[in-house]
């Protein structure tokens, strides 16, 4: 069964990450994260069919999950399947290859009660699960000929504004 959610952070973040869990919950979407593995379960097989199965991939980036190896490669498969929504909860120097991603940032939250933030978190996860595509990939460059059909277009577009007659 798939799972709208999967959510990757270090043990030492678990409290932020309930609290996380009870506010995608409480807009009905079903979280899967490693608390849901039960006793006697391998635990790489069950994590790794989670994250495949998970349709967006919530990553928190503290100074304890910059350097776990388990959130990194989750992360890692996340952004290569183009469904990562990566979160910063402290000043942690995220790793190289995700520091060009736009980044939820929640370190005040929820000491400071943040609505903004939270919105805009909310916002992305949506964004992913009824898109199925992250906001960090970009449209792929346009071509030379459909950025000169682009100019023509808006060329036209400016001389019908002042009222010119196009030389095409």
């Amino acid at each position: 069964m798939s799972t709208d959610i999967f959510l990757s952070y270090a043990s030492e973040d678990t409290s932020k990450a309930v609290e996380l869990a009870r506010v995608l919950q409480s807009d009905g979407w079903s979280v899967w994260w490693d608390r849901n593995i039960s006793p006697g379960q391998d635990f790489e097989i069950e994590i790794d069919m989670a994250l495949s199965q998970a349709r967006a991939v919530v990553v928190l980036w503290s100074v304890f999950s910059v350097s776990s190896n388990w959130v990194r490669n989750e992360a890692r498969e996340a952004k290569e399947a183009n469904k990562l929504i990566p979160v910063m909860l402290d000043e942690a120097r995220i790793p190289l290859s995700y520091r060009s991603l736009n980044t939820i940032d929640l370190r005040q939250w929820p000491d400071k009660q943040s609505l903004l933030e939270i919105s805009m978190f909310k916002s992305a996860v949506s964004r992913v699960l009824h898109n199925g595509v992250s906001g960090q990939m970009l449209k792929k460059p346009a071509t030379t000929e459909e950025m000169t059909f682009s100019v023509r277009v808006a060329s036209r577009v400016a001389d019908m504004v002042a009222g010119r007659k196009s030389n095409d």
